[in-house]
Protein backbone atom coordinates (compact mmCIF):
# COMPACT_ATOMS: atom_id res chain seq x y z
CA UNK A 1 0.00 0.00 0.00
CA UNK A 2 1.38 3.41 -0.92
CA UNK A 3 1.96 6.07 1.72
CA UNK A 4 -0.69 8.31 0.13
CA UNK A 5 -3.33 5.55 0.35
CA UNK A 6 -2.33 4.90 3.96
CA UNK A 7 -2.64 8.60 4.85
CA UNK A 8 -6.02 8.82 3.17
CA UNK A 9 -7.22 5.72 5.08
CA UNK A 10 -6.05 7.28 8.35
CA UNK A 11 -7.96 10.45 7.44
CA UNK A 12 -11.14 8.51 6.61
CA UNK A 13 -10.78 6.45 9.80
CA UNK A 14 -10.39 9.67 11.79
CA UNK A 15 -13.50 11.18 10.20
CA UNK A 16 -15.67 8.03 10.54
CA UNK A 17 -14.68 6.76 13.95
CA UNK A 18 -13.58 9.96 15.67
CA UNK A 19 -10.07 8.68 16.36
CA UNK A 20 -8.27 11.22 18.47
CA UNK A 21 -4.48 11.48 18.63
CA UNK A 22 -4.82 12.91 22.11
CA UNK A 23 -5.69 11.34 25.41
CA UNK A 24 -5.83 13.74 28.35
CA UNK A 25 -4.14 16.43 26.22
CA UNK A 26 -1.08 14.36 25.27
CA UNK A 27 -0.08 12.72 22.02
CA UNK A 28 -0.04 8.94 22.38
CA UNK A 29 2.31 6.66 20.43
CA UNK A 30 2.81 9.05 17.52
CA UNK A 31 6.33 10.03 16.50
CA UNK A 32 6.44 13.68 15.42
CA UNK A 33 8.96 16.30 14.44
CA UNK A 34 8.51 20.07 14.90
CA UNK A 35 8.40 22.16 11.73
CA UNK A 36 7.59 25.83 11.13
CA UNK A 37 5.37 27.64 8.64
CA UNK A 38 7.69 29.51 6.26
CA UNK A 39 5.04 31.98 5.09
CA UNK A 40 1.78 33.56 6.16
CA UNK A 41 -1.51 32.46 4.64
CA UNK A 42 -0.61 28.87 3.71
CA UNK A 43 -3.72 26.68 3.83
CA UNK A 44 -4.23 23.85 6.32
CA UNK A 45 -6.47 21.17 4.79
CA UNK A 46 -8.72 18.40 6.12
CA UNK A 47 -7.21 15.93 3.62
CA UNK A 48 -4.13 15.81 1.35
CA UNK A 49 -5.82 17.39 -1.69
CA UNK A 50 -6.08 20.93 -3.08
CA UNK A 51 -9.87 20.65 -3.21
CA UNK A 52 -10.22 19.47 0.41
CA UNK A 53 -11.81 21.66 3.07
CA UNK A 54 -9.54 24.48 4.27
CA UNK A 55 -9.51 24.36 8.08
CA UNK A 56 -7.25 27.33 8.78
CA UNK A 57 -4.27 29.31 7.46
CA UNK A 58 -0.77 29.74 8.86
CA UNK A 59 1.08 32.63 10.38
CA UNK A 60 4.83 32.96 9.74
CA UNK A 61 6.81 30.64 12.06
CA UNK A 62 3.77 28.87 13.51
CA UNK A 63 5.08 25.55 14.85
CA UNK A 64 3.46 22.24 13.86
CA UNK A 65 3.99 18.68 15.01
CA UNK A 66 4.46 16.79 11.75
CA UNK A 67 3.78 13.07 11.95
CA UNK A 68 7.04 11.21 11.38
CA UNK A 69 6.67 9.30 8.11
CA UNK A 70 3.52 11.29 7.33
CA UNK A 71 5.02 13.12 4.36
CA UNK A 72 3.93 11.94 0.93
CA UNK A 73 3.42 13.46 -2.51
CA UNK A 74 4.22 17.01 -1.35
CA UNK A 75 1.88 16.83 1.68
CA UNK A 76 2.71 16.68 5.40
CA UNK A 77 0.34 15.26 7.98
CA UNK A 78 0.17 17.40 11.10
CA UNK A 79 -1.31 16.80 14.55
CA UNK A 80 -4.39 18.98 15.10
CA UNK A 81 -6.58 19.59 18.16
CA UNK A 82 -9.13 17.00 17.04
CA UNK A 83 -7.03 14.53 15.06
CA UNK A 84 -4.96 15.25 11.99
CA UNK A 85 -4.76 17.87 9.26
CA UNK A 86 -2.58 18.37 6.19
CA UNK A 87 -0.34 21.12 4.87
CA UNK A 88 1.81 21.29 1.75
CA UNK A 89 5.37 20.25 2.60
CA UNK A 90 6.77 23.27 0.70
CA UNK A 91 5.04 25.54 3.25
CA UNK A 92 7.09 24.07 6.14
CA UNK A 93 10.72 24.53 7.19
CA UNK A 94 12.96 22.80 9.73
CA UNK A 95 13.80 26.14 11.36
CA UNK A 96 12.02 29.44 11.91
CA UNK A 97 12.17 31.94 9.04
CA UNK A 98 14.19 35.05 9.92
CA UNK A 99 12.04 38.16 10.14
CA UNK A 100 12.99 41.20 8.13
CA UNK A 101 12.23 43.13 4.97
CA UNK A 102 13.69 44.02 1.58
CA UNK A 103 15.12 47.52 1.03
CA UNK A 104 15.69 48.84 -2.49
CA UNK A 105 19.30 49.69 -3.37
CA UNK A 106 18.27 51.12 -6.74
CA UNK A 107 19.20 50.00 -10.25
CA UNK A 108 22.33 47.94 -10.80
CA UNK A 109 24.10 46.81 -13.95
CA UNK A 110 24.07 42.99 -14.03
CA UNK A 111 26.33 40.74 -16.09
CA UNK A 112 27.18 37.04 -15.99
CA UNK A 113 30.40 35.14 -15.32
CA UNK A 114 31.55 31.57 -14.80
CA UNK A 115 34.63 29.92 -13.30
CA UNK A 116 36.59 29.70 -16.58
CA UNK A 117 39.88 31.37 -17.49
CA UNK A 118 38.12 33.87 -19.82
CA UNK A 119 35.96 35.13 -16.96
CA UNK A 120 38.27 34.70 -13.94
CA UNK A 121 41.81 34.74 -15.33
CA UNK A 122 44.35 33.25 -12.91
CA UNK A 123 41.55 32.58 -10.36
CA UNK A 124 39.76 30.20 -12.77
CA UNK A 125 38.36 26.95 -11.30
CA UNK A 126 38.93 28.18 -7.77
CA UNK A 127 36.85 29.32 -4.85
CA UNK A 128 35.20 32.71 -4.58
CA UNK A 129 36.92 35.65 -2.90
CA UNK A 130 34.96 34.80 0.29
CA UNK A 131 36.22 31.20 0.21
CA UNK A 132 33.03 29.44 -0.93
CA UNK A 133 32.62 27.12 -3.90
CA UNK A 134 30.55 29.16 -6.39
CA UNK A 135 27.05 27.89 -7.20
CA UNK A 136 24.65 28.92 -9.94
CA UNK A 137 21.49 30.37 -8.44
CA UNK A 138 23.29 31.54 -5.27
CA UNK A 139 26.65 33.23 -5.96
CA UNK A 140 27.13 36.80 -7.14
CA UNK A 141 30.15 39.08 -7.30
CA UNK A 142 29.73 42.66 -6.04
CA UNK A 143 32.40 45.02 -4.76
CA UNK A 144 30.05 47.48 -3.05
CA UNK A 145 28.29 45.05 -0.67
CA UNK A 146 29.78 42.96 2.17
CA UNK A 147 30.24 39.19 1.80
CA UNK A 148 27.15 37.28 2.91
CA UNK A 149 24.70 40.03 1.98
CA UNK A 150 21.40 38.54 0.79
CA UNK A 151 20.01 40.37 -2.22
CA UNK A 152 17.03 40.05 -4.52
CA UNK A 153 17.49 40.97 -8.17
CA UNK A 154 14.28 42.04 -9.90
CA UNK A 155 13.03 39.26 -12.17
CA UNK A 156 15.99 36.98 -11.41
CA UNK A 157 15.74 35.79 -7.81
CA UNK A 158 17.64 35.79 -4.55
CA UNK A 159 21.46 35.61 -4.31
CA UNK A 160 24.31 35.94 -1.82
CA UNK A 161 27.37 38.19 -2.26
CA UNK A 162 30.30 35.73 -2.25
CA UNK A 163 32.75 37.12 -4.79
CA UNK A 164 34.45 40.28 -6.01
CA UNK A 165 35.75 41.39 -9.41
CA UNK A 166 33.35 44.25 -10.15
CA UNK A 167 32.93 47.64 -8.52
CA UNK A 168 30.22 50.21 -7.86
CA UNK A 169 26.60 49.45 -8.74
CA UNK A 170 27.55 46.38 -10.77
CA UNK A 171 26.66 42.76 -10.01
CA UNK A 172 28.20 39.77 -11.76
CA UNK A 173 25.90 36.73 -11.55
CA UNK A 174 27.64 33.34 -11.40
CA UNK A 175 26.64 30.66 -13.95
CA UNK A 176 27.80 27.06 -14.31
CA UNK A 177 28.92 27.48 -17.94
CA UNK A 178 30.53 30.17 -20.06
CA UNK A 179 27.73 30.02 -22.65
CA UNK A 180 25.03 30.63 -20.06
CA UNK A 181 27.04 33.47 -18.50
CA UNK A 182 27.56 35.03 -21.93
CA UNK A 183 23.83 34.78 -22.70
CA UNK A 184 23.05 36.84 -19.59
CA UNK A 185 24.30 39.89 -21.46
CA UNK A 186 23.98 43.29 -19.76
CA UNK A 187 20.77 43.96 -17.86
CA UNK A 188 19.84 46.84 -15.60
CA UNK A 189 17.69 45.64 -12.72
CA UNK A 190 16.42 46.96 -9.40
CA UNK A 191 18.24 45.31 -6.51
CA UNK A 192 16.95 44.79 -2.95
CA UNK A 193 18.91 43.99 0.21
CA UNK A 194 17.50 41.84 3.03
CA UNK A 195 17.50 43.68 6.34
CA UNK A 196 16.82 41.48 9.37
CA UNK A 197 14.58 42.83 12.13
Amino acid sequence: MSKMKFLMLVTVFTMLFGFNAYADGEINDIATVTKYANKEGANIYSAPADDAEVLDTTLLNTSFEVVYGGECDNWSQIVADDGFAFIKTEDLSDTETPKGHWVSLGKYKTTGYCNCRKCCGKWANGKTASGTVPAQGRTIACGSLPFGTEILIEGMGQYTVEDRGVTGKHIDVYYGSHGTAWNHGVKYREVFKWVAE
